[in-house]
């Protein structure tokens, strides 16, 4: 019987984790009203308190209503989360002692949570350091352009995505699909669709995570066949060379592919 009971308890706990987590962290969310919405149901935007000046700024240059989420950071978790929801505590894991990674992994948890919950279609991410490359009705035109596609996911920057010899398809004027094998990196920047979010939010176990954010996402996207795209160039950068990284991450190869 007290075997039975540890079981119930411990089953509870996941089955219960992903929205005992939204719960704990949703009042980080903040409603920012725009003058001219994006073509998507939800923008979110995450920022830590030191990039919120410079992050608010290029939201108003791209002029829509988002969700601004106040990234979770270390100081808010403990050991018992840091143990339960990652490797981080496991010597030889590639995210041992990174204590960073887990609060990145569970503050785009948030976001896709929040969208599922309230029955988003379409909904845009965007990171604190992201950079425009094109002008904002270029984007807007993107983000149209991939609604219109059978793509489940759009990357309009991103990294260590090996151009060469990699075979892109066409698939509207701006747009192209990248292989199923390929990997993509860095996740500051993306549209999203709900054939991709749903089940991703309600895979199990979800908020374990044994990789980065953007290897996690990456790892599911070759795993699952999902149709993932890109622009023909880089629509939305990350501004490292002023900004840095908050995140202990190298920051090599962040360029994006011409097609």
């Amino acid at each position: 019987m007290y075997t039975l009971a540890v079981f119930l308890v411990i089953l509870v706990y996941l089955v219960t984790l992903k929205s005992r987590t939204y719960n704990r962290f949703k009042s980080r969310f903040e409603e920012v009203n725009g003058t001219r919405d994006l073509p998507v149901d939800m923008v979110y935007c995450i920022s830590m308190p030191d990039r919120l000046d410079y992050i608010q700024s290029k939201m108003k240059e791209l002029g829509t209503s988002y969700k601004l989420f106040h990234a979770i950071s270390p100081d808010v978790l403990n050991y018992w989360d840091y143990f339960t929801m990652s490797n981080t505590l496991l010597p030889g894991s590639p995210m041992y002692k990174k204590i960073t990674k887990l609060p990145v992994a569970l503050s785009f948890f948030m976001c896709y949570y929040d969208a599922y919950v309230n029955g988003y279609d379409t909904i845009c991410i965007l990171e604190d350091d992201i950079k425009f490359v094109v002008n904002i009705e270029e984007i807007r035109s993107l983000i149209q352009e991939f609604k219109e596609t059978d793509q489940d996911i759009l990357f309009m920057g991103y990294c260590w995505l090996k151009c060469k010899g990699t075979n892109f398809k066409q698939i509207s004027p701006n747009i192209f699909s990248v292989p199923r094998e390929k990997n993509i990196l860095c996740n500051h920047a993306m549209v999203l669709k709900r054939s991709l979010f749903a089940p991703y939010v309600k895979r199990s176990p979800f908020l374990y995570y044994t990789q980065h954010n953007d290897r996690t996402l990456s790892s599911y996207l070759k795993k699952h066949n999902i149709k993932k795209c890109v622009p023909s160039s880089g629509y939305i950068n990350q501004n490292v060379s002023e900004l840095g990284s908050n995140n202990e991450n190298v920051n090599k190869n962040i360029y994006t592919c011409t097609l």
